[in-house]
C-alpha cells in the first residue's frame, strides 16, 4: 500500500520507506522493459566501424536480407559453429552468394 502524507498548506509530501522501495522497484522494471523493447526493436545490430563492419545477434531471413540490402553488406562471418542454417538461408535468399568454409 502506498502511504503518502501531505502537510496542509505547504504542498510538501512525505512518502513512507516501503512506498519509496515500491516506487524504485516499479521504476526499475519499467526502465528495464523499455530497454529490452529498444534492443528487440533494433535487432541488436550495431556498427563496429560505420560503413565497414557491423555486428549483430542471430537474425531471421527477412531481417538479414534487409540489413544486407540497407548497409550493402558483402561478407558475413558466422561465429556460431556449423553453418547449416546459414547455408539454407544463402540458398533461399541469396542464390548468387558464395559460401566459404574452413
Amino acid at each position: 500500500m502506498l502511504i503518502v502524507e501531505v502537510y496542509k498548506g505547504t504542498g510538501i509530501m512525505k512518502v513512507s520507506g516501503r512506498s519509496k522501495l515500491l516506487i524504485v522497484f516499479v521504476a526499475s522494471l519499467l526502465l528495464g522493459a523499455i530497454y529490452a523493447g529498444y534492443v528487440w526493436e533494433q535487432g541488436n545490430f550495431h556498427p563496429i566501424t560505420e560503413g565497414e563492419a557491423y555486428r549483430s545477434a542471430q537474425m531471421d531471413g527477412n531481417e538479414l536480407k534487409n540489413c544486407i540490402d540497407k548497409y550493402r553488406i558483402k561478407s558475413i562471418l558466422n561465429l556460431r559453429g556449423p553453418a547449416s542454417a546459414m547455408d539454407q538461408f544463402f540458398e533461399n535468399w541469396l542464390p548468387d552468394s558464395t559460401v566459404v568454409r574452413q
